[in-house]
């Protein structure tokens, strides 16, 4: 193979992101974590920062930041993390 073929494989494998498989039970245990703080935060899904981190495991990227108190919400509710019982939820008042 030709050096200049050989020069663009390496940048094009550089250059492009390096995508992995999501750890499900990571997510599972840092959603269990973080949504009772979420719940507790600054009144109640008040910190910006917990509610779109709670959103970004869940969705990546891909959410609309302006919601990110009824992402959060959402997510923890009805995944289950603020019970117990995982099969379960709280049925806690949207923000």
């Amino acid at each position: 193979m030709p050096i200049g073929w050989t020069l663009t494989v390496v940048i094009l494998a550089i250059s492009l992101p390096a995508h992995s498989v999501p750890n499900k039970q990571a997510r599972h245990q840092a959603l269990k974590a973080l949504c009772p703080i979420g719940l507790s935060a600054s009144g109640g899904w008040g910190d910006i920062n917990i509610n779109s981190a709670i959103a970004t495991i869940e969705y990546g990227e891909e959410w609309p930041l302006r919601t990110h108190k009824r992402t959060a919400f959402k997510v923890c509710d009805f995944g289950g993390y603020l019970s117990s019982n995982p099969d379960e939820s709280n049925n806690v008042a949207p923000p």
